[in-house]
C-alpha cells in the first residue's frame, strides 16, 4: 500500500479478517505508517489480511472480511494506491474515498486460456445490496461471429468491510 501526500501524514491501515463465510470472531490488524512531505510511504499488509482466496481458487468464493479501512490524522488529503506483483502478473489499482464512490460500475476483463478472470467487490456500507449482471458472449466456432449473448444475474448482501470474489474460467466476464 502506498500513499503520497503534499504536507506529509500518518496514515493508519487497519482490517478485520476471518474464514470465508464467517461472521463470528475474526482478527484484528492494524498498522500506522508515515508520508513525508511531497514524498511516497508504504507498508506491506500481511497475506491473510488483504488477498481474497480459498481452497479452490477455481470457484467462487463466499464473502471475506478483507476490507481495508485507511484514515489520515487530522484528515490530512492523501494519494492511495496498492500494487502486488507474482509470476507473469502486476496487479495495481487507485483507492478513491468513501465519498467520491458511484453506485454502478462496469468491469473490464480480458480471456484468457489458462488464466481464470475475475473481478473483487469491497461493501462500503453494511446491509449493502449487490446486483451483479455479466455478460457472457458465445462465438460460432466455424464463422467465429458472435453466435449469442447471454445475461449471468446474481446479488450478494455485504456489509462493511467484507469483500467479494467473483471468478470464472468460462472467458471474459
Amino acid at each position: 500500500l502506498h500513499a503520497t501526500s503534499h504536507t506529509g501524514a500518518t496514515v493508519k491501515v487497519e482490517g478485520m479478517y476471518t474464514e470465508s463465510g464467517s461472521s463470528e470472531g475474526g482478527t484484528y490488524w492494524v498498522e500506522t505508517f508515515e508520508v513525508p512531505a511531497d514524498g511516497v510511504g508504504s507498508i506491506i499488509i500481511p497475506h491473510q489480511v488483504a488477498y481474497l482466496e480459498g481452497p479452490d481458487m477455481r470457484t467462487n468464493l463466499e464473502w471475506l472480511n478483507k476490507g481495508i479501512h485507511v484514515t489520515t490524522s487530522d484528515d490530512t488529503p492523501i494519494t492511495l494506491y496498492t500494487s502486488n506483483t507474482n509470476k507473469y502478473s502486476y496487479d495495481a489499482s487507485v483507492i478513491y474515498p468513501v465519498s467520491s464512490l458511484y453506485k454502478e460500475y462496469v468491469v473490464q476483463t480480458y480471456p484468457t486460456d489458462d488464466q481464470a478472470t475475475e473481478f473483487a467487490v469491497v461493501s462500503a456500507a453494511d446491509d449493502n445490496l449487490i446486483e451483479v449482471k455479466i455478460k457472457q458472449t458465445y462465438y460460432d466456432i466455424v464463422t467465429n461471429k458472435i453466435d449469442s449473448i447471454r445475461y449471468k444475474v446474481f446479488s450478494i448482501t455485504l456489509d462493511k468491510g467484507q469483500s467479494y470474489l467473483y471468478r470464472t474460467d468460462e472467458g471474459a466476464c
